[in-house]
């Protein structure tokens, strides 16, 4: 049984710099994809927390995804403190578009999303929250502290919003929810780029809660939503999205979902991200170690 407070044991990290060499205890790596497999198969899936574990592996899953997707941009801060050095970088190197992973900071495991466009001089930044800022107080917290940190640099050409997606229903899921919606706004960039024309223009709301932001935002970031009436009421106020195609075996949105519905306490949930935790754990191992190198039962 995996252990809240079990370590990976990565060494070497330096979280922000991507071009770090991050070992990984390859017995632990393994045990845990063993323990994430177990839990999927005996239904044990909801309720286990792979948090921490998930928090320590960030910084190798945000280096592979960088390596496998040119121009993704992603880097993982550990706090919204980290942002002050990026917006001053963007602004000085004529950085163009760039993606953050943001953790609230100190032990916290919640974590957003940061997207940002440097426009005609102006800098728009978008933080992309995978659950409720009216239901978790760390949601709020990560809000706050973001607004602060850019509120800090003193600069009168950043125009912040925040958009509340409410995909994640989950306690322990933040970490993979953030690295998988990092990785969809750089593939839906020109989908974002209109949303940030509007920021830029002041045509956004500064939180975009209760699901305000749904008509401007596209399918593909609703893949792993965990609610079925959250699609329902995605689908609301954009009927023509129900039909659209959003992955290789030609679903939609809601097929997709019912593909990965499972009953859990008289509801369903769908376990979509906890086979993406799967695969991300998965990924570390095919990318970092040769077949020799495993550990054997």
């Amino acid at each position: 049984m995996l252990s809240p407070t079990a370590s990976i044991k990565t060494d070497n990290i330096a979280q922000e710099d991507n071009k770090t060499v991050i070992k990984i205890d390859k017995t632990l790596l393994c045990k845990y994809i063993s323990d994430i497999e177990q839990s999927l198969k005996d239904g044990t899936w909801a309720t286990k927390n792979f948090s921490i574990i998930d928090k320590e592996l960030l910084p190798p899953m945000v280096k592979l995804a960088n390596e496998k997707k040119e121009g993704l941009n992603l880097k993982y801060l550990t706090s919204p403190d980290k942002l002050y050095d990026e917006i001053f970088k963007i602004k000085n190197n004529d950085i163009k578009s760039s993606r953050y992973i943001i953790n609230v900071g100190e032990k916290d495991t919640h974590f957003g999303v940061i997207d940002t466009r440097l426009i005609e001089g102006k800098i728009s930044i978008l933080l992309f929250e995978p659950a409720s800022l009216t239901n978790s107080m760390s949601s709020s917290i990560l809000a706050f502290r973001t607004k602060l940190a850019i509120e800090k640099c003193g600069l009168k050409n950043i125009i912040f919003s925040i958009i509340e997606m409410d995909i994640q229903r989950s306690k322990y899921e933040c970490a993979i929810f953030s690295l998988s919606l990092g990785k969809k706004l750089a593939k839906e960039s020109d989908s974002i780029n209109i949303i940030h024309k509007l920021n830029i223009e002041n045509k956004l709301d500064e939180e975009m809660i209760n699901k305000k932001a749904d008509p401007i935002l596209p399918p593909e970031l609703f893949k792993h939503t965990q609610g079925v009436n959250r699609i329902k009421d995605y689908i609301s106020v954009k009927p023509e999205i129900g039909n659209k195609i959003i992955n290789k075996k030609g679903q939609n949105i809601v097929n997709r979902q019912k593909d990965n519905l499972e009953k859990i306490n008289e509801r369903f949930i769908s376990k979509s991200i906890y086979n993406k935790r799967l695969d991300e754990y998965k990924k570390l191992i095919t990318d970092n170690f040769e077949e020799n190198q495993l550990p054997h039962e």
